[in-house]
């Protein structure tokens, strides 16, 4: 049965915006991943004499389509990933009168390798003072550059420090970032609200199968 293919090739004057001398393949591929299309591509290779890339289609694209694409490539700025650790310490309290949350801390990756990655806090919660139907909420939140989140709760109601610690797993394509934060807030209408000795980590723990 005959079957029709249309494929475009972009050079390196296509590539507008590049900075790099040349093209990561699994950055590039993530980056054109994220575009919505009426005729999606089936694969972006990279061309075999020159700096340059080749877009795949089974069936031709529409004109519109078309565009888009050229514009995504025109934009890719490049670079290279990493899968070194990424920490962050925020020592002494982080206070909060009121119900709106307050920000303890903020850790952001840049372009990660793709894999799988843990992220791991360890934190102090307190209230100061305690007093009747009143407690501390703290949250702990990382996202992932196209949008997807988790998040953990705590709460406590005393004086005494209580440990906010967990981890999290999170799955990360080539040139994907993550951005963990923490908040504190009060709870009920009296007393203040503490989180102390905050700690992140962002590691690897496998790499993407080749």
């Amino acid at each position: 049965m005959a079957e029709s293919q249309f494929t475009r090739f972009y050079r390196r004057a296509d590539f507008i915006a590049l900075t790099t001398p040349g093209i990561d393949l699994p950055l590039l591929k993530t980056w054109m991943a994220e575009l919505v299309l009426d005729t999606p591509f089936v694969d972006v290779q990279l061309l075999t004499t020159e700096v340059g890339a080749r877009v795949d289609w089974q069936e031709f694209a529409s004109p519109e389509d078309v565009a888009l694409v050229d514009a995504r490539i025109a934009a890719f700025v490049g670079g290279a990933t990493t899968s070194e650790p990424f920490e962050l310490e925020s020592s002494g309290a982080t206070q909060s009168t009121s119900a709106a949350p307050v920000l303890k801390a903020t850790l952001g990756t840049g372009p990660l390798d793709a894999g799988t990655y843990t992220f791991s806090w360890n934190s102090l919660i307190r209230m100061n003072p305690a007093g009747a139907n009143s407690g501390v909420k703290g949250l702990v939140r990382i996202s992932r550059s196209d949008g997807v989140f988790r998040e953990q709760p705590d709460s406590w109601d005393l004086t005494a420090d209580h440990a906010f610690n967990g981890n999290l797993i999170f799955k990360v394509s080539a040139g994907q970032t993550l951005t963990a934060t923490a908040h504190v807030w009060r709870l009920g209408a009296a007393g203040t609200a503490e989180m102390l000795s905050l700690r992140f980590t962002i590691d690897q723990l496998a790499p993407a199968p080749a």
